[in-house]
């Protein structure tokens, strides 16, 4: 069983906007009680990104209570091929759980707010959607854990 973080005099978990090494993350995801092992001797799942789903309870939002109602927001940077980032934009429109987007002048071209009621919604927007995409080129996403 995963505790819940404590929160700062911010609402943010504690730790929250740290870099966390490949230990301290397998220290703070939950692990299998029977861990099962592959035909070359390694724990099943080995060498794979951890799941949306051990990531959202191990760092539940502020208020986890109400996160089934109201979801989990990240933030998505894109950067396109010349001249696509308006066309690109245009198309993330078309994507349901886009709520919004901006045109940027920087390294990226465009940043996007995705909604999804879990991290894992996210992951599966951007990844199955959002980087399918004819022009875009490179995405990144941020996490988005508190709005003031």
């Amino acid at each position: 069983m995963v505790e819940s973080p404590a929160f700062n005099e911010l609402g943010l978990p504690e730790g929250a906007g740290k870099r966390y090494s490949l230990e301290e993350l397998n220290a703070l995801l939950p692990s299998p009680e029977d861990q099962t092992f592959n035909y070359l001797g390694f724990p099943e799942g080995a060498g794979k990104a951890y799941d949306l789903e051990s990531l959202d309870k191990a760092f539940p939002s502020r208020e986890a209570q109400d996160t089934e109602k109201e979801g989990r927001e990240g933030m998505i940077f894109i950067k396109t091929q010349v001249k696509k980032a308006i066309p690109v934009e245009e198309k993330l429109w078309l994507i349901p759980e886009v709520t919004s987007t901006t045109l940027l002048a920087g390294e990226w071209d465009i940043v996007a707010i995705v909604k999804a009621q879990y991290l894992k919604g996210i992951g599966q927007t951007v990844i199955g959607r959002i980087q399918k995409i004819e022009g875009v080129a490179e995405t990144t996403t941020a996490i988005i854990l508190k709005k003031t």
